[in-house]
C-alpha cells in the first residue's frame, strides 16, 4: 500500500502522457476483447448445436426432392427428419436483410432451441402465410402478434409479386444459440405459393436427430450411400462440422483471431515499454533520493514494475467492459450476424493475463535499470 501515492504520483508527472497510454492501451484491449470473444462466441455457438443432429444438403448444387425425407427417415437411428426452404429478402429497406425459415411441424423436436411447442406450431399451420418470430426480431422491427410483414424477395409467387406477407401468430422467447433471432413460416406457403414449378417438392436442405450421438458417423454414411446413384446426390454431415466448416472456408478463425491479438499485444508492448523507459530516465534523480532514504534495490524493481502493470491491468478492464457492448452494437448495424463477441470468464483471464504478461515484458527492462543504479551515478544524473 505504500507505493500507491508514489505510483499516483508517477502517473501524474506527464498526465497528458498517462492519459494517452491509458487510451492506447484500452483500444488495445478492445482489439484483443473482440477477437478472443468472437473466438469464444464461436465455440459456444458449436457447443449449443446437439451433437445428435446432422445436415443433408445436395453434393453438387441444386435442390433435394421431398421424396427423400421419408426414405431417410426409415435408415434405422434416425429419430426425427425436418425439410428447410429459405425465403432470402428483407423488410422495409434492402438493409434489414430477413431470411424466413420455412419447415413444417418436425421443426419442433430438431430444433429444441427456438423454444417452438407443438401446440405454437399448431397454431402457425392454422395460418398458411403465418410466422413464428423470436423476441430479439420482434423488438428489432417493432412487430405485434397480428401483425401482417411483408418480406421483399428475389423469389417470384404465382401472383407475379415478389413480395412474400407474413401474418405474426406468435412471438417465441430468444434463443441465444441464434444471433439475431429467427422468423419460421410453414413450407406449404412457399411449395404452392412459389411460381417456378420445377422446384416445387424440394427442399435446400434437410436437418435430421438420430438417437444416438456416437452413432453420427453410421447415419451419415447411410444417408450418403443411400442415394449415391440417384441423380441428386447428398452430402451428410453432423451439423457441428457443417458450421464449422462454412465459417473456416470463409475465414481461418483462429488463425485471425492470433493474428490480430498477437499485434495488438506487441502494440501494447512497444508504447508501454518506451513510456516506462522514459519516464525511468526523468526520474533518475528521485530514485537516488530514494535508496538513500531507505528504499531497497528490490522495492525500485517492484515499484516500476507496478507503474507498467497499473496501466495496463486498467486498460483491459476498459477495454473488455467496451468490448461487452459490442454485441448490441453489431447486431444494429448487421441485424442477421451469427459471430459475436462473447466475454467469457475464459476471455477476462486471457485478457488480464495477458495484460500482466506485457506489463512484464515492457516494464522489466525499466526496472532492472532502476533497480541497478548506484547513488552516486543517479545523483549525477548518469
Amino acid at each position: 500500500m505504500k507505493f500507491l501515492p508514489l505510483i499516483w504520483a508517477a502517473l501524474r508527472r506527464k498526465t497528458a502522457r498517462s492519459i494517452f497510454t491509458l487510451v492506447s492501451i484500452t483500444v488495445a484491449f478492445v482489439l484483443f476483447g473482440m477477437m478472443t470473444g468472437i473466438s469464444a462466441g464461436f465455440g459456444e455457438l458449436l457447443a449449443n448445436i446437439p451433437a445428435n443432429r446432422i445436415m443433408v444438403i445436395p453434393r453438387f448444387g441444386g435442390r433435394l426432392p421431398l421424396a427423400y425425407v421419408d426414405q431417410i427417415a426409415r435408415i434405422d437411428g434416425v429419430k426425427v427428419i425436418a425439410p428447410t426452404n429459405l425465403i432470402f429478402g428483407y423488410y422495409q429497406d434492402q438493409k434489414n436483410r430477413i431470411n424466413v425459415q420455412m419447415t413444417d411441424e418436425r421443426l419442433v423436436d430438431v430444433l429444441p432451441e427456438t423454444s417452438i411447442t407443438a401446440e405454437t406450431f399448431a397454431a402457425l399451420k392454422r395460418v398458411q402465410s403465418g410466422a413464428i418470430v423470436s423476441k430479439d426480431m420482434a423488438d428489432i422491427y417493432g412487430w405485434t402478434v397480428g401483425a401482417n410483414v411483408p418480406i421483399e424477395s428475389d423469389i417470384p409467387k404465382v401472383d407475379g409479386t415478389r413480395t412474400w406477407t407474413f401474418s405474426i401468430v406468435a412471438i417465441v422467447p430468444v434463443a441465444e444459440s441464434i444471433s439475431g433471432g429467427f422468423m419460421i413460416g410453414n413450407h406449404a406457403y412457399m411449395d404452392e405459393g412459389r411460381a417456378d414449378e420445377r422446384n416445387r417438392g424440394t427442399a435446400i436442405e434437410f436437418r435430421l436427430l438420430v438417437n444416438d450421438a456416437a452413432k453420427v458417423g453410421d447415419a451419415t454414411d447411410a444417408i450418403e450411400t443411400m442415394f449415391a446413384n440417384s441423380a441428386m446426390q447428398v452430402t451428410a454431415m453432423p451439423e457441428r462440422v457443417a458450421f464449422e466448416q462454412g465459417l473456416q472456408g470463409f475465414l481461418d478463425l483462429e488463425f485471425f483471431t492470433r493474428a490480430v491479438s498477437a499485434a495488438a499485444l506487441f502494440m501494447i508492448v512497444f508504447l508501454t515499454g518506451n513510456v516506462m523507459a522514459q519516464s525511468v530516465r526523468e526520474r533518475i534523480p528521485e530514485f537516488a533520493v530514494m535508496k538513500t532514504v531507505g528504499f531497497t534495490d528490490r522495492a525500485i524493481f517492484l515499484l516500476v514494475l507496478a507503474e507498467a502493470a497499473i496501466p495496463c491491468l486498467i486498460g483491459a478492464m476498459l477495454g473488455l467492459a467496451l468490448t461487452q457492448t459490442m454485441p448490441a452494437f453489431v447486431r444494429a448495424l448487421f441485424p442477421g450476424t451469427t459471430l459475436l463477441p462473447v466475454i467469457t470468464p475464459a476471455v477476462i483471464g486471457y485478457a488480464l493475463g495477458a495484460a500482466l504478461l506485457v506489463a512484464g515484458v515492457s516494464g522489466v527492462p525499466a526496472a532492472l535499470r532502476a533497480r541497478r543504479l548506484t547513488v552516486v551515478d543517479a545523483l549525477a544524473g548518469r
